[in-house]
């Protein structure tokens, strides 16, 4: 028998191979009972090893491999010793933890903590010397056998000899032959017991070189390289090897094998679970915490439905109250509610719900929804099961510029060592794995590209799925793709990076470090070290603050009116909201502004809310190809009638003209037709959705059962439901209540589009001033569809952002590249100005150079007189004013030293487009294109902006301009072109492969129709968007409409 007591996963990032599935069947196979998991600085993966360690029966100990600084408290000494810390029980578990975290407050190059540290916190911990790397090894290395010995004793005198144990390792590194010798005599010579330990960074024996590969990733280097810098640190033998092999390696020290043992039946800590860890929320004295809900719960009745509510709002408001008391969730409700009223009383938008918390008419109540859910029928066990205690999950979508005042108010509140982010894990994901593999191997970058290529890019797709198809056929060609897609399979799906969670936060009654350790993300920036998932099972409170764009568009479009308005009381039958809707007039509403969905609208033209409700429960891939949104579009509008199979499913369906859309609808109907309970119907929605099979079989037998017994449907009915609907229902429907709360925002959005589009574009703009592309596709949206003016920046005029003026838009000067908000601020503060001198005098200590050339070029100071005049004395008025200019002026006089403009020729309209573009990043005074618009828009085309929302592999048209080519050889040595190509929308890549390009020979000026191929190609994370060009034709001014229809 034998434990592993040092064990690295993938948790010890870039730098561990194994999964902790991997580890603790392997140790369950081998008959191994126990194992420790002690990643480098971090316990990212104990909460899922305590979990699979309780399925396979193997004792999981929390551990961390540790840096110990060299220096005292405080020291910034680089390369710290490693000391492993292994929990014995609940105190020594506590004090690990604190450890994990003092590390990462404590970061200097690695999470390192200090001897100080341990003297305060080594309480019920066992530790063991580590590796070469650990302080013992080190001495001995340095010739200090001594010094060795002297640290051995200063642990083992703090820890207790029978905590501490002198780690023996032997991969068949000769410095361990040494380090061995030295530490059993150590062993001998002061009692402190020995233990064996592989210091396992991977499963398998033969995923050594993979483990390298790894290493190669996280080093930047390529594998060739690898044993220039690391031979002597890994080898062959850094695996999980079995207990016989692990007796056989330390067959002379038998004790260390016993050790080990001994160390699992000391270490007792056991991880608990569904235990939930609510925060205490603070309520006046005198009144208890369900007396304070109920009070709250009840005001919200009085100021949603007056004071005397419905009889059905009563039921419903009790039955849920209930629910929540039981399950003891009033603090979460009443924390939820205060931290929004508190960003609403601040002025701070809040969105008015999302996900399955707008079913919940507590929330509503509470003010943490704005959506009655009775109205819209949505179901409060879609959100909370009455017959399972669960976690609730409310998220919150916050103005996107002021989330971080509300979180803030919340570390205020329940304190700034009580509240932290959430760690998310980036992993290997398929198409930028291989190219990963192929910068390691040193292999050419083309052949990454085309292995690439050959994964299709959809969601959930992974290596062993792509092998059925083209890749499969490459490996069978090519030993060289064969081999990088063996090694990308043993990483895919591996984490390669830590980060924090875009949006979810986590509130603990203590400080967050007394229940799990807490991660550096950045600096100054802390979150805790579970992942969502981890989190929720370790029991603590999480939510998401989500920073919503268009939250803010709607506040600063409200801020620039010259009325109030009340969102709260919109109506929501305006004529002009839908006008606007069915004309698909929707760029820049929300959840409404591709190209796809304003098609979709003008094919619905929606006439109510349920409708808007609808479409963004339909505009999804499943429905779309179901066929079921022609089916809702056409019993709208009468062109086929809606069937019910029994009249007791009309009122259920009748919102969405018979075909069925949303979740609530089969749960609404296994209540009503087959008798389930609320939270049965809630258990039958999970088992759709998830389409597992014994789920599914269990049931449809009972679904047909109840229906037969309940006799409003036949048994023959109730199959033909099942088969017909059911049983494919999960690829398409959707949640409801969160498309309600969305469709909310959207109808927000539209009103105010369609009520003050000045205001509401103005805000728009204001939102991606940092975007070119969306700034030029909005832009050209205002000027060819809403045809109201923009202005132009202007020194005297703009402010830093985008402003209204007489029913304009004035451009802000904040858009202009490399100016940035800062200085933009500072200019307008210190207009007016008279000339490009009075200019740079007035901004001297922060105008330079670029950000003046660029103002120029963008035509903010065409005031001032032609930009290349400006351009030509722009070097004069800078040093002249950085020499102190502003005293000569009030000696002299203005004229005395103004600088005169030359006289110049004029550049083309052309240069001054190339221009705005170099300084804005899209065109201002015009297109390259203005010429070839009747003709681009006389045919159908596609837009770059809409290539984002297409599938991988589609056939698109595109009719633009080619702003850039670059030539490369093939690998037949022929040219090919990879071309910039810009429409009135932005810009795409287009690859030009040599046949093509030898046809036609593309040059940067020329406007072509180009129908090619989409291709989504991911580099790591990221997904860039180019079309494969497979035909091309000049425009011309008059164009063959017979061509351009067919191409």
């Amino acid at each position: 028998m034998f434990v592993h007591t040092h064990v690295h996963t993938d948790g010890s990032l870039q730098d561990g191979l194994s999964t902790v599935q991997d580890i603790i069947a392997k140790a369950a196979r081998d008959g191994q009972p126990a194992v420790a998991i002690t990643d480098h600085g971090t316990m990212f993966r104990e909460t899922q090893a305590h979990k699979l360690g309780a399925k396979y029966g193997v004792k999981v100990i929390s551990g961390c491999e540790l840096y110990l600084s060299r220096g005292q408290k405080g020291d910034k000494v680089p390369r710290p010793y490693h000391l492993v810390a292994l929990a014995q029980n609940e105190v020594g578990y506590q004090n690990l933890i604190k450890l994990v975290s003092l590390g990462q407050k404590q970061f200097y190059y690695r999470p390192q903590i200090y001897w100080e540290d341990l003297e305060e916190y080594h309480q019920g911990i066992i530790f063991q010397s580590a590796c070469l790397a650990g302080a013992e090894a080190q001495w001995i290395l340095s010739g200090y056998r001594d010094k060795a010995r002297e640290e051995a004793l200063k642990r083992a005198e703090l820890f207790g000899k029978e905590n501490y144990y002198i780690e023996l390792q032997d991969h068949g590194i000769a410095e361990q032959k040494i380090v061995n010798r030295e530490l059993i005599e150590i062993s001998k010579a002061t009692g402190i017991p020995v233990v064996a330990t592989n210091d396992s960074h991977y499963t398998e024996r033969n995923q050594a070189e993979l483990h390298r590969v790894l290493l190669c990733l996280q080093w930047g280097i390529t594998l060739d390289e690898y044993t220039t810098r690391a031979e002597e640190v890994f080898s062959d033998e850094h695996y999980f090897k079995t207990a016989a092999e692990m007796q056989e390696l330390f067959r002379e020290v038998p004790q260390a094998i016993t050790n080990s043992l001994e160390i699992a039946e000391k270490c007792n800590f056991k991880m608990s679970f569904g235990e939930l860890h609510l925060p205490q929320f603070p309520v006046p004295a005198g009144i208890s915490l369900h007396a304070y809900f109920l009070e709250q719960v009840k005001e919200g009745l009085i100021r949603r439905f007056g004071a005397n509510p419905p009889q059905e709002v009563n039921e419903r408001t009790k039955f849920e109250v209930e629910v929540i008391e039981q399950m003891g969730y009033e603090a979460y409700f009443l924390i939820v509610s205060d931290f929004i009223s508190w960003a609403k009383n601040n002025g701070i938008p809040v969105g008015p719900g999302r996900g399955s918390a707008a079913g919940s008419i507590v929330a509503y109540l509470l003010g943490i929804t704005e959506i009655d859910p009775l109205k819209y029928d949505l179901l409060f066990e879609r959100f909370l099961n009455p017959d399972r205690i669960g976690m609730p999950d409310i998220d919150v979508d916050i103005c996107q510029r002021r989330r971080q005042e509300v979180i803030n108010y919340v570390k205020d509140k329940y304190g700034e060592d009580h509240v932290g982010q959430i760690v998310t894990f980036g992993t290997f994901g398929a198409r930028g794995v291989v190219r990963d593999i192929v910068r390691v191997l040193g292999l050419p970058y083309s052949l990454g590209d085309r292995i690439a290529k050959s994964i299709p890019n959809g969601l959930g797709m992974t290596i062993d799925k792509a092998l059925e198809g083209e890749l499969g056929e490459l490996c069978k060609n090519d030993e060289q793709i064969a081999r990088v897609v063996e090694y990308a399979k043993g990483l895919e799906g591996h984490a390669r990076h830590a980060s924090l969670h875009a949006a979810g936060v986590v509130i603990t009654p203590k400080p967050i470090d007394q229940y799990v350790p807490i991660y550096r993300a950045a600096e100054s920036t802390y979150a805790v070290q579970t992942d969502m998932e981890a989190t929720e099972e370790r029991g603590l409170l999480k939510m998401d603050f989500l920073g919503l764009r268009n939250l803010t568009i709607i506040d600063d479009t409200i801020q620039m009116l010259p009325i109030k308005i009340d969102l709260t009381s919109l109506p929501l039958d305006d004529p002009e909201t839908y006008k606007l809707l069915q004309d698909g007039d929707t760029l820049g509403v929300f959840q409404l502004e591709s190209d796809g969905m304003r098609n979709l609208c003008r094919r619905l033209k929606p006439t109510e809310f349920e409708d808007i409700i609808a479409l963004l429960a339909l505009y999804r891939p499943g429905p779309l190809e179901s066929g079921m949104v022609d089916d809702f579009v056409a019993c709208k509008h009468g062109q086929k009638e809606a069937k019910y199979l029994h009249q007791t499913l009309e009122p259920i369906l009748k919102s969405t003209y018979g075909v069925w859309v949303y979740q609530e609808q089969l749960m609404r109907a296994a209540m009503v037709l087959a008798g389930y309970t609320r939270g049965e119907s809630d258990e039958l929605r999970k088992a759709v959705a998830k389409k597992k099979k014994d789920l599914m079989d269990k049931h449809r037998e009972k679904f047909i059962s109840g229906a037969k017994n309940l006799g409003l449907i036949s048994e023959e009915e109730a199959t033909k439901l099942w088969d017909d609907v059911f049983v494919g229902f999960g690829s398409y429907c959707f949640n409801k209540a969160h498309s309600a709360a969305y469709a909310l925002i959207a109808y927000e959005t539209a009103y105010l589009k369609a009520h003050f589009p000045v205001e509401f574009m103005t805000a728009l703009l204001n939102s991606v001033i940092d975007n070119s592309d969306k700034t030029a596709a909005y832009l050209e949206h205002i000027r060819r569809e809403l045809k109201f003016k923009v202005l132009p920046m202007d020194v005297n005029q703009s402010s830093a952002w985008h402003r209204t003026i007489n029913g304009a838009i004035r451009l802000g000067l904040g858009v202009v590249k490399g100016v940035g908000m800062g200085l933009a601020e500072q200019i307008k503060k210190n207009a007016t100005y008279v000339d490009i001198l009075d200019l740079c005098t007035k901004n001297k200590e922060s105008l330079d150079s670029r950000s003046l050339e660029n103002l120029i070029k963008a035509g903010a100071l065409d005031s001032f007189g032609p930009r290349e005049s400006l351009l030509e004395v722009m070097k004069i008025a800078l040093e002249r004013a950085k020499k102190g200019n502003s005293q000569q002026l009030s000696l002299f006089g203005a004229e005395e030293v103004a600088i005169k403009l030359p006289t110049l020729p004029k550049r083309s309209a052309q240069d001054y487009l190339d221009w705005e573009k170099e300084a804005l990043g899209f065109y201002l005074s015009g297109h390259p294109l203005d010429v070839y618009r009747e003709s681009i828009n006389r045919y159908r085309h596609d837009s770059s902006q809409g290539l984002a929302e297409m599938q991988d592999g589609s056939e698109v048209v595109l009719g633009g301009i080619i702003t850039k080519v670059n030539l490369y050889s093939d690998r037949k040595g022929q040219t090919m072109a990879f071309v910039d190509f810009e429409d009135f929308q932005g810009t795409v890549a287009i690859t030009v492969f040599s046949e093509m390009y030898n046809k036609h020979l593309p040059e940067v000026g020329q406007a072509y129709f180009i129908k090619g191929q989409l291709q989504f190609t991911s580099f790591g994370e990221e997904e860039e968007i180019k079309v494969v060009a497979k035909q091309m034709k000049l425009i011309e001014l008059e164009i063959d409409i017979v061509y351009v229809s067919g191409i």
